[in-house]
């Protein structure tokens, strides 16, 4: 699993609840299109989860959360589902990543998801959604601002999950501890800031990363805006500031 770089990336996990387009791209959509599956977003209630480029990779079956009654999933998953595979592909798998990451509009997948002991198979055809793009800030960033953003590192996170907030399009995170650092990219931000392998991010410009606050600007962060991480390190805490760089 870490055979190659690793690079933090900011990216939607999924899209979140909306309506569903099926046909074309959504009238004024300024932003991506991606598939819908009916449901906000996935948590983690135990073991870990490695962020990796824009990838997730799951160390366990992610729980569903916030599912549209109005979706394509209305009536056939269900508030607290564990997603166990995506066509067969068991979702603690790259492979499995992949291909929930690479899901496409109208194009069936079958999930497989756990419910009372039991796993069941859900054949679903994704809607798509509209990614909006943050909004612009002003001049002269706007053009840095609006893409990516990547500081360089692979984290580790348990008891941690990751949405998109539908009615503005922006990312957030939720953290009941401290993420680990798993690997820094040589050359990257993190890497120049000095941040290092087993670092636990305790704070964010000041906010617990564990707080709401926390979580909403870690899913922030803009190319080459400065974001102060304070970080525990073999029982010293530290504050680093960090740069972060456009994404690929």
């Amino acid at each position: 699993m870490r055979s190659h770089t690793i690079a933090f990336a900011l990216a939607a996990l999924l899209a979140g609840a909306a309506p569903a387009v099926t046909q074309g791209k959504p009238g004024g959509c300024k932003g991506r299109i991606v598939a819908d599956l009916g449901f906000s977003g996935l948590s983690f209630n135990q073991g870990h989860t490695y962020i990796e480029q824009d990838l997730t990779l799951f160390g366990t079956e992610p729980i569903l959360s916030g599912i549209d009654p109005r979706g394509v999933a209305a009536g056939r998953l269900e508030e607290g589902d564990a997603l166990v595979a995506v066509d067969d592909v068991l979702i603690t798998t790259r492979a499995g990543a992949i291909r929930l990451a690479g899901l496409r509009p109208g194009t069936p997948v079958t999930l497989t998801v756990r419910r009372g002991g039991r796993n069941l198979d859900v054949r679903l055809m994704p809607g798509a959604h509209c990614e909006s793009p943050p909004p612009p800030p002003p001049p002269p960033d706007r053009a840095r601002v609006a893409a990516r953003a990547t500081l360089g590192v692979g984290i580790s996170c348990s008891y941690c999950w990751s949405a998109t907030m539908a009615a503005n399009g922006t990312h957030v995170w939720g953290f009941k501890e401290p993420p680990e650092i798993r690997q820094v990219l040589p050359g990257s931000a993190a890497a120049r800031a000095g941040l290092r392998a087993g670092d636990l991010i305790e704070r964010i410009d000041g906010e617990a990363i564990t707080s709401a606050e926390g979580g909403r600007r870690f899913g922030a962060l803009q190319p080459g805006r400065a974001v102060r991480l304070g970080v525990l390190r073999a029982g010293r805490r530290l504050e680093l500031t960090l740069v972060p760089a456009r994404a690929p």
